[in-house]
């Protein structure tokens, strides 16, 4: 089983924060943070990435611009181990708070999930 992997109060916001981008036309499918929200990229370049992405002269006009960026930013922000954490439990859809964070901790299907989010080499 998973050790009780720690709380911060950023994950509630950026939980939030991507089911509001998810509530916007131009964000159903994750908008300009898809490489995140959708496919699960959550490492530190993927994060810089979705930044870097997000100030490109042909996003400037985007509605999701500053939604996005602070998606990655707050991201980034946390350990590798909470951000697959966080993700894998939105993907039970169920909102997450501080109970529902550590009620889920120990159960096989987020053991499963998380793994899923350690896909590179320890040399990548």
């Amino acid at each position: 089983m998973v050790n009780s992997i720690e709380w911060n109060d950023k994950i509630q916001v950026i939980d939030r924060l991507i089911t509001a981008l998810y509530d916007t036309d131009f964000g159903r499918a994750g908008g300009l943070c898809h490489v995140v929200t959708d496919d699960g990229n959550i490492y530190d370049d993927d994060l810089d990435f979705v930044m870097e992405y997000c100030n490109e002269i042909e996003n400037q006009n985007s509605p999701i611009k500053e939604l996005c960026y602070l998606i990655a930013l707050l991201l980034k922000q946390l350990s590798f181990e909470q951000r697959a954490c966080l993700m894998s439990i939105r993907d039970f859809g169920v909102n997450i708070d501080k109970n529902t964070w550590f009620r889920l901790q120990n159960t096989p299907d987020l053991e499963n999930l998380i793994k899923t989010y350690y896909w590179r080499d320890e040399d990548d």
